[in-house]
């Protein structure tokens, strides 16, 4: 080609009959391909599906008849995704999603469009990178008491941690219930993530299985513990008597 590289807005010199010089008109030499999209959420889940479709056009508004190329890579994923599809008379439309246990993290998706020329080399090109967030869905609650076996008179204490889809940490309030062995809810109350929850287990509280819990986000989980049995009696002299007090959770019978 005689403008090989050239690039610009351009006009042709020519001449007619000796000394008479002609120019063309003005008109364009461009590589360029404008590269428009649908837009996209702002926001997916892991597994949702991910279209994107748009036109490709020349800078001189002449419909492009290439292909198209589309990248989502990041550091935290694991393997990158790649999509090649060929141009339509301008159009192009891809799918694709990411996996269930991807990481929450805006990734950045990388499209080229380009034509192709005789030799197979890239002629004319377009690039777009637009930005997508992936959700963090809560999928797991972890759960740690203090004690699995407790004393009465005893302070019982609780944490957990909620998990997304990656195993990683979500913020979020955790709502905490405690319940006797009956079955019956003796307090709540809602604490941040790994912030302690406390109960105290007054003295004569009878030896038994509790059970506490711990939901947030739709995810819920338990733990029990056991309140141990304890032999307690407090000896006193009052006006020359003997007075035995019971001070533990079960019945004395050592006396």
């Amino acid at each position: 080609s005689f403008v090989q590289n050239s690039q610009g807005n351009c006009k042709i010199k020519f001449s007619i009959e000796g000394d008479t010089v002609v120019f063309t008109n003005d008109f364009t030499i461009s590589k360029s391909i404008i590269l428009s999209i649908e837009p996209l959420k702002e926001n997916y889940d892991p597994e949702e599906k991910i279209s994107v479709s748009g036109t490709a056009k020349k800078i001189t508004n002449q419909t492009v008849k290439g292909f198209i190329n589309i990248k989502v890579s990041h550091p935290d994923l694991q393997t990158p995704i790649e999509i090649n599809e060929s141009i339509s008379e301008g159009n192009f439309a891809a799918e694709f999603s990411l996996p269930k246990e991807v990481k929450s993290r805006i990734y950045t998706i990388t499209l080229e469009v380009y034509e192709v020329g005789l030799s197979k080399e890239k002629t004319n090109t377009g690039f777009l990178s637009p930005q997508i967030r992936i959700n963090q869905i809560p999928k797991s609650i972890e759960l740690n008491l203090e004690n699995s076996m407790i004393d009465p008179d005893t302070t019982q204490k609780a944490s957990a941690i909620l998990y997304d889809q990656a195993g990683e940490k979500i913020i979020s309030k955790i709502k905490y219930e405690i319940r006797n062995s009956k079955g019956k809810l003796l307090f709540e109350q809602e604490k941040e993530v790994e912030e302690k929850f406390e109960y105290y287990i007054i003295g004569s509280e009878i030896p038994s299985t509790w059970t506490i819990s711990a939901e947030a986000l739709g995810v819920k989980n338990e733990a029990q513990f056991t309140i141990n049995t304890r032999e307690n009696l407090k000896t006193e002299i009052i006006n020359d008597t003997i007075v035995f007090t019971n001070l533990g959770n079960v019945l004395y019978q050592k006396i």
